[in-house]
């Protein structure tokens, strides 16, 4: 899925299927409530410079996968964050807290609660350093993007523990240009039928 707009190109690819994300993450991502999103964040300009950073994203679910219709916002503090969320640790902070790579569930009335993102069991210490390693590995970083230039990565979102048959969402995505401090949202529809 991809949106264009002002010389920015993004696209977007849902991990939604079982084989991929173990291919990738070493787990079932979906059965275990996280959805995965591969992003690619691209200036295409030949003369602006723009300012990607992950917590400017924000995904609108609108299917089974959640309740009711529900934003979230991603990671945004970085590797050792999301390292260590896999552990297990968590609970409700505010809106400037510490992320954790399962990311953020923002509930009506801008309260935001973040949840552990529980792996391993049977004691698979080995198994769960795989996986957080996978995820920090590959999470999508902050970057200014020069003309010409582009950035790919993955983002996590908390979701209910689901396969669903279809994912219909779209996640909004906002860079700043550094010249003019002028600011552009590029919504991109995400739509998966199995």
């Amino acid at each position: 899925m991809t949106k264009e707009s002002d010389g920015i190109r993004i696209d977007v690819d849902p991990f939604t299927d079982k084989a991929r994300c173990e291919t990738y993450f070493g787990f079932n991502a979906l059965s275990a409530g996280v959805l995965i999103l591969r992003v690619r964040v691209e200036n295409e300009s030949a003369t602006d410079t723009w300012l990607f950073h992950k917590s400017q994203c924000k995904l609108t679910l609108r299917d089974s996968l959640t309740s009711g219709e529900t934003g979230g916002v991603p990671n945004s503090e970085g590797s050792e964050a999301a390292g260590g969320a896999a552990g297990g640790s968590g609970g409700a902070v505010g809106v400037t807290g510490t992320a954790l790579a399962a990311g953020f569930l923002v509930v009506p009335g801008a309260i935001v609660v973040a949840f552990p993102l529980l792996l391993a069991s049977d004691g698979m210490l080995s198994k769960e350093s795989e996986i957080r390693r996978n995820l920090a590995e590959r999470e999508l970083v902050n970057k200014t993007l020069s003309p010409r230039e582009a950035v790919e990565g993955f983002l996590y979102y908390r979701v209910a523990k689901a396969r669903p048959a279809s994912l219909r969402a779209d996640l909004q995505v906002i860079l700043t240009n550094t010249k003019d401090q002028r600011c552009i949202t590029l919504q991109v529809p995400i739509r998966y039928d199995k």
